[in-house]
């Protein structure tokens, strides 16, 4: 009810009109009051007044019988309470109990009767014999009802004609006159006056509030109603032919002027869109790159004809649809650590991004695409839609991938020295044992059980090398699942305890509680750690430390690995797996920390290694999407950290 502007204005109207009504009703009420009362007390004065001159007048004609002069002030009295209107309740001369003693003449002093005449009644009239006068409302008892009346005590004071009788100075008090007046005829006619008022009030109001209705709902509601649904016209159906008519040159005619106006720069706004958009829709067909532009919650609002043909759906279908449908035909959206979202990422940074994604055409081949996504934002900056650019770099990649396994085969090439040289040693070896077993008589001896076990731990070493060969030159496929990151470590841990040297170490674990899942080849990861927990116990023969910490935490800095780029594999921000492996070693000298992971170099001594092994770490961590790296402090062992994505919900 109170949503209507019209009712909001009659109600405001309303308690306004009548407050004002009262406050006039109160104020006429309260000044008639006031008026009643100022005149009750001037004809109170002025009755005292001519009863004193009467009485002076009596007294001047040589009167002196009190009793006379009791019957004259009686006879005024009656006369004034016979008058209705002038509402004379009571008039009474007080004396003093000893004024005899004033008069002059002793005849006189003993011919009079003070007792004739009234005493005070109460402390006003007490107060007036002293000089003190009175005027003021009290309320009486008539009959048995309240009655409203003014009380006017005036003191006669001794004037020049007083002193011819009385033995007093000018000016004192002889006695004193005390008068009561009715109120109550003046104020039955304000109550009457007020019933008149508060007829005339309703009246007035109901006139009021009827006449601002009408004036509403013709002048202005009716006005409005029209402006509104030519509003609504525009809005929901895009009427933008509506006109409305102004009517007078008030302030809703100018609004309706300025609705108008507003109509035809619509118009015109209208077909400068539509012909930026033909121009925007000509350029972006006319691109190789598939163009989308797309809402906050992954909705296709347009798609170029690169996007449509890929994605095998019809324009009408692709509209409304997601991107995650017509690119990956999934049914949800992209979810980490593989399929990253560049929209996510968008949102979180307001900045653009670019990475590398996997789409599918419409007969389910893959592909391989650089994403760009770009906000569009508001003046104040809040991201409303995107732009999807897809570019098919499929071509590409696969070149880089031949490319790649080319300079991994020249990288063979340079590695057959090496080998020839790491196999020949330990074949010679075999090849002079065998000729030692040849030229004597078999005997079990122990010189016999030395050159086998020389034999067979040569012939170890070679397998080992040739298997770390086949990993670095072949490329294979990762069976990536869910795991339990302290499972595999503890796994990979407890086969390199079975090792005979590894008892001189002590092992100091450190794992978070409640570590999340990663996804990982098992097998691959865990050759991952056995590789550096061996380089760890090659650093310690004496024995020593190896303290494992295993934990989550926040990407912090952009480097290798983490930022913007296409190549990086996690922005600033994100949360890993971090696996450390550190020893109390002597550590690894600066100018060789950055060739670590280089094939064929090694920091051990001839013999001992191909330097296979950590390059061979790395391309097993970077196929997982995640990071490694080495710190040494000068002479304090050095610390090998796994960087590894988490499984995300």
């Amino acid at each position: 009810m109170f949503k209507k502007l019209s009712i909001k204005i009659i109600f405001i109207v309303t308690v306004t009109l009548f407050f004002i009504l009262s406050m006039t009703l109160g104020y006429i009420i309260i000044t008639d009051r006031d008026i009643l009362l100022k005149k009750a007390y001037s004809d109170a004065s002025a009755l005292n007044r001519r009863i004193f001159d009467a009485l002076t007048e009596i007294m001047s004609l040589g009167v002196s019988d009190p009793r006379v002069i009791h019957n004259a002030i009686s006879a005024l009295k009656a006369s004034e309470e016979k008058d209705k209107e002038s509402g004379v309740l009571e008039i009474r001369l007080i004396h003093h109990s000893d004024i005899a003693k004033t008069f002059k003449d002793a005849e006189m002093a003993s011919i009079y009767k003070p007792d004739a005449l009234e005493g005070p009644q109460d402390k006003i009239e007490e107060r007036a014999l002293l000089g003190h006068s009175f005027s003021g409302e009290i309320l009486l008892n008539l009959k048995n009802r309240e009655a409203h009346a003014v009380k006017y005590v005036t003191p006669l004071k001794a004037e020049v004609r007083c002193l011819v009788c009385h033995n007093i100075n000018e000016g004192e008090t002889i006695a004193a006159l005390s008068s009561v007046i009715s109120l109550e005829p003046g104020r039955s006619l304000i109550k009457k006056k007020a019933i008149r008022y508060v007829f005339l009030f309703i009246l007035t109001f109901i006139f009021a509030i009827a006449a601002l209705y009408v004036f509403l709902h013709r002048i202005v509601i009716s006005r409005i109603l029209i402006l509104s649904d030519a509003a609504r016209a525009v809005a929901k159906y895009e009427n933008l032919s509506i006109e409305v008519e102004t009517g007078a040159k008030d302030e809703i005619g100018h609004l309706g002027e300025n609705f108008n106006e507003m109509i035809v720069q619509l118009r015109a706004s209208r077909n400068d869109m539509i012909s930026a958009k033909e121009l925007t829709e000509a350029v972006a067909e006319g691109v190789e790159e598939g163009v989308m532009l797309l809402s906050r919650d992954y909705k296709i609002l347009w798609a170029n004809k690169k996007i449509i043909q890929l994605s095998g759906l019809k324009k009408n279908d692709i509209i409304n649809s997601t991107c995650y449908e017509a690119t990956h035909h999934a049914k949800q959206p992209c979810k980490p650590p593989f399929d990253l979202c560049p929209i996510d990422d968008v949102l979180k940074t307001g900045k653009s991004k670019t990475i590398e994604h996997k789409h599918y055409d419409k007969d389910g081949n893959e592909l391989i695409v650089e994403v760009i996504v770009h906000p569009i934002k508001d003046e104040q900056g809040n991201i409303l839609r995107f732009i999807h650019i897809t570019r098919d770099i499929t071509a590409k990649k696969m070149l880089e991938l031949e490319l790649m396994q080319m300079e991994k085969m020249s990288a063979l090439g340079i590695l057959s020295a090496g080998v020839a040289h790491e196999v020949k040693n330990p074949l010679a070896i075999i090849s002079q044992g065998i000729d030692y077993l040849n030229r004597r008589e078999p005997t079990n001896t122990a010189k016999d059980s030395e050159v086998l076990s020389m034999l067979k731990e040569a012939v170890k070493r070679a397998e080992v090398i040739i298997q770390d060969l086949l990993v670095f030159s072949r490329k294979s496929a990762l069976e990536i699942k869910p795991e339990n990151i302290k499972e595999v470590f503890e796994f990979s841990l407890e086969l390199a305890k079975a090792s005979p040297d590894f008892g001189k170490i002590e092992v100091v674990k450190e794992y978070m509680e409640g570590l999340p899942r990663v996804f990982v080849d098992r097998v691959k990861i865990q050759q991952v750690f056995l590789n550096i927990i061996f380089n760890a116990r090659q650093a310690m023969p004496q024995g020593g430390r190896l303290t494992i910490r295993v934990d989550v935490r926040e990407l912090s800095g952009t480097g290798a690995g983490i930022g913007r780029r296409s190549e990086d594999f996690f922005s600033e921000g994100d949360k890993a797996v971090f696996v450390e492996i550190e020893d109390t070693g002597p550590g690894i000298d600066q100018d060789k920390i950055n060739k670590l992971f280089t094939p064929f170099f090694t920091t051990k001594g001839p013999g001992k290694g191909v330097g296979l092994g950590l390059s061979i770490c790395k391309s097993i961590v970077d196929s997982h999407k995640g990071l490694i790296r080495v710190e040494s402090p000068e002479g304090k062992g050095a610390k090998f950290i796994v960087v590894l994505p988490i499984v995300k919900k």
